[in-house]
């Protein structure tokens, strides 16, 4: 009942762009019309510059302008909540992301909307999996959204395993 089209970009300056046109538009009110919620994706992945994702999340002025942003653009899209999947961060900004998304949550909330994060495997490298503090996000974000795909990359069809799967799960709980 849930869909995430990605919806937003984060820019270098800390604001986001828009990915949604009038045919965004038409899907928002098509999803309404059939009970569906959309919560808009926001990625760093055309940010592609782990350096300016420091400088993003350590700036309180930066971080304030991101939220404001992204506040608007979901007022103005009529979305009903947010997915945030920030990637290639340093493990030493685990805390400011975290920052990010306890800043960010109470005026997602105000709105009467959700916010989930998306994470991966908790054990994999430095800037992929181990940039997050899963417990903070996990206490004040609506919901944590694992990667379940991400055993394997480069291949087609399915790239996790159900044992891997399982194991990381049980890692998050």
């Amino acid at each position: 009942n849930i869909v995430t089209p990605s919806f937003y970009n984060l820019r270098s300056d800390g604001t986001i762009s828009k990915n949604v046109n009038e045919d965004g538009k038409t899907y928002v009110e098509w999803a309404h019309r059939h009970n569906l919620e959309i919560w808009a994706n926001v990625s760093n992945s055309h940010l592609n510059n782990i350096d300016k994702m420091h400088d993003i999340l350590s700036n309180f002025e930066t971080r304030a302008k991101l939220i404001d942003d992204i506040v608007k653009k979901m007022q103005e899209d009529n979305v009903d909540g947010i997915n945030i999947d920030f990637e290639n961060m340093y493990k030493e900004d685990k805390d400011k992301f975290s920052r990010l998304i306890i800043e960010l949550a109470p005026r997602i909330h105000d709105l009467g909307k959700n916010i989930s994060v998306e994470t991966l495997a908790p054990d994999r490298s430095d800037t992929w999996s181990l940039c997050y503090d899963r417990h903070t996000i996990g206490r004040v974000a609506d919901y944590i959204i694992f990667h379940g795909y991400d055993e394997n990359t480069g291949t087609t069809g399915s790239v996790a395993g159900g044992d891997w799967t399982e194991l990381n799960i049980k890692k998050y709980l």
